[in-house]
């Protein structure tokens, strides 16, 4: 569309020329549908009225331009025709605002209108898609469920046409050509894929043959001319609900089974993706022995080492060896496996001995039994000379007797298998190395004070009872019933021995006076007389660190003191720090009052001259020092 600028008439772009020539009375007036672009023609007049794009010419004005490109019209500067205007009297050309926003709107409904359009038209083809695409899948869905339907009808009239061909020839009986019985037409059955007729028990049995023998998928057709599998259609008609269960669970098994990116786990089966990939080869690996590994193996251990997810063991997936065969391939390991062996650090050996040249190794044969056992040959791994022998350790032997086996790790040690040394069973049942025991003995308690925890099983915490360690036990116990006494004794003096805890049967101290009063104070012992003397309450305990030598008694800290009745178990003692009696005796060296004990992480670190000054008007030594007051039972000086 376009307008003309003398009539301000809207005309087509095709006729809108000639209009012009006529309206204008000029042939040679060149106009193409636009306004002058009064930009293109920088030499031209400049007419005075401009309004939005066009321009007014005023009377007897005469306006001439052969440039090109002088209208413009809504898609930009397009007319290339040379234009010439003259009009010794034209008319005026005027054009109001409302007339110019009409025929803009014009043009923007038209737009408008096209947009809509086009916008239809997709939606309409993206509905005539979605139904096509919708009738096509209903045509193939009703044609997939014909095909069943034929099937179905084809395998029914197949059967019919053979019942009636059978009882035309039998008179309603059939004789199974496998097991050369008769039977009803109800009892035979014709196979899907070869249609030969068998009776079901054959069948049924050879299908369930198969699946005894973990291989499902070779149930084959019973004519030895044939032998198609029997697909799975036929199975499921075949067996009972619960048997075919088991036929797809045993089915699934054989499929991973032979597929080859899936291996088992040789103990529990279960099922893992085998992958082989570079990214698991790491150099520099070393043996169970502390030896460089070779290339080969370390290739065949990012190959074939996996471990369980279900049961975390750690196998070969080449032999299923459990554990893997660290620092060997499946080759090595076989030739290994035959030869002999150290008892204890499993070295191969060149000779007959049982063990290796180790000082460790044979130190461990001078204190194992001699003896085998007699049912399974395997050697003892008890200690010398015990009596009974320890029972047989090794996995394979059907005699052996609890759970412990002996690639168990030791629970004292937990760094050696139970068959790298010679090994005891207290008499809780537990086994444990010889050496380990007797070294967790000798080491006693952990920290300053005095606890009696070693002395018990570390699995089932009952007391440790084996006649190799009555020696080391009997002295440890005789203290614990030492110590427990003086414990006791001292919560009775407290009038602490009648606590709620006692009588309470959810608190583990009920009716248990020697277990509660062993928890509620410390002992320590003593660095100079090795004696244990009573150190405060466990409370205590946490204050700071203990020093061995600050680990002194009573008796030794003040000679000449000890109660002729009672000893030096119940001296009384000033508090180091000012002139009260103490309450507290913290650290296993330091008397405490009660106002000082809690301050005691300060006061314990001040200068002497600046602790609290004498009031008491007693001859003891500053404040400071230690001072002995006398027996707390027999109450021999007052302060």
């Amino acid at each position: 569309m376009g307008t003309c600028p003398l009539c301000n008439k809207a005309f087509a772009a095709n006729i809108l020329e000639q209009h012009a020539s006529e309206c204008c009375g000029e042939e040679t007036s060149t106009i193409d549908a636009g306004f002058i672009d009064l930009s293109t023609s920088p030499s031209s007049p400049q007419p005075q009225n401009i309004k939005r794009g066009r321009w007014e010419v005023d009377r007897d004005t005469s306006y001439t331009n052969n440039n090109s490109n002088i209208f413009c019209n809504n898609n930009g500067y397009s007319n290339n025709n040379n234009y010439t205007y003259s009009n010794n009297n034209p008319k005026k050309i005027s054009q109001s605002d409302e007339d110019e926003d009409r025929h803009m709107a014009m043009d923007i409904a038209d737009q408008e209108d096209l947009e809509k359009k086009r916008r239809e038209e997709e939606e309409s083809l993206l509905l005539a898609r979605q139904i096509e695409a919708s009738e096509e899948e209903e045509i193939l869905r009703a044609k997939r469920m014909e095909e069943e339907l034929n099937h179905k009808l084809l395998m029914e009239l197949m059967e019919s046409e053979a019942q009636q061909r059978a009882e035309q020839l039998t008179g309603g009986a059939s004789t199974c050509t496998h097991c050369k019985s008769d039977y009803q037409l109800s009892e035979m059955y014709y196979l899907e894929k070869c249609t030969h007729m068998f009776c079901k028990k054959c069948l049924r049995e050879e299908v369930m043959n198969r699946m005894a023998s973990k291989q499902p998928s070779r149930a084959r057709c019973l004519d030895d001319s044939c032998r198609q599998p029997i697909s799975p259609i036929d199975i499921k008609e075949l067996l009972e609900e619960a048997d075919y269960r088991e036929y797809e669970r045993l089915s699934t098994e054989e499929a991973i089974d032979r597929d080859p990116n899936m291996i088992r786990c040789p103990k529990c089966r279960y099922p893992m993706e085998k992958i082989s990939d570079n990214h698991y080869l790491v150099h520099g690996e070393k043996t169970d022995d502390g030896e460089a590994m070779s290339e080969e193996a370390e290739i065949h251990r990012s190959k074939n080492r996996f471990r369980c997810r279900e049961c975390d063991s750690e196998f070969c997936a080449e032999c299923k060896h459990i554990p893997y065969h660290n620092g060997y391939t499946c080759e090595q390991y076989v030739e290994y496996a035959q030869a002999k062996h150290c008892r204890y650090c499993q070295a191969q050996l060149q000779s007959n001995a049982d063990v290796c040249n180790e000082e460790e190794c044979k130190k461990k044969s001078k204190e194992a039994c001699r003896k085998k056992h007699r049912d399974c040959g395997h050697p003892c791994d008890g200690i010398y000379k015990e009596s009974p022998c320890l029972p047989c350790l090794y996995e394979d032997c059907q005699k052996q007797e609890g759970t412990q086996k002996r690639e168990d790790f030791c629970n004292i040690c937990w760094t050696e298998e139970l068959g790298a040394a010679p090994c005891i069973r207290l008499d809780c049942g537990h086994i444990f190395h010889s050496h380990c025991v007797k070294e967790k003995i000798d080491k006693k308690w952990s920290g300053a004070r005095i606890t009696f925890g070693f002395l018990d099983c570390p699995l089932c915490k009952q007391s440790m009872k084996h006649p190799s360690i009555e020696k080391q036990i009997d002295p440890m116990q005789q203290l614990h019933k030492h110590v427990s006494e003086r414990a006791v004794e001292r919560l009775k003096l407290n009038h602490d021995d009648k606590n709620p805890v006692l009588s309470d049967v959810h608190s583990q101290f009920y009716e248990n006076v020697s277990k509660y009063a062993m928890y509620k104070y410390s002992y320590f012992p003593c660095s100079r007389c090795k004696k244990p003397y009573f150190g405060g309450e466990r409370a205590c305990e946490a204050e700071r660190e203990y020093k061995p030598e600050e680990l002194v008694c009573p008796g030794c800290t003040a000679p000449g003191s000890e109660c002729p009745t009672h000893g030096n178990e119940y001296i009384e003692y000033k508090c180091k720090f000012c002139c009260s009696m103490a309450v507290w005796y913290c650290w296993g060296s330091t008397h405490f009052c009660e106002a000082c004990h809690q301050q005691a992480t300060v006061i314990s670190v001040k200068p002497r001259h600046q602790l609290p000054a004498c009031n008491c008007n007693k001859k003891h030594p500053p404040n400071g020092e230690e001072y002995c007051m006398g027996c707390t039972m027999c109450h021999v000086n007052d302060f």
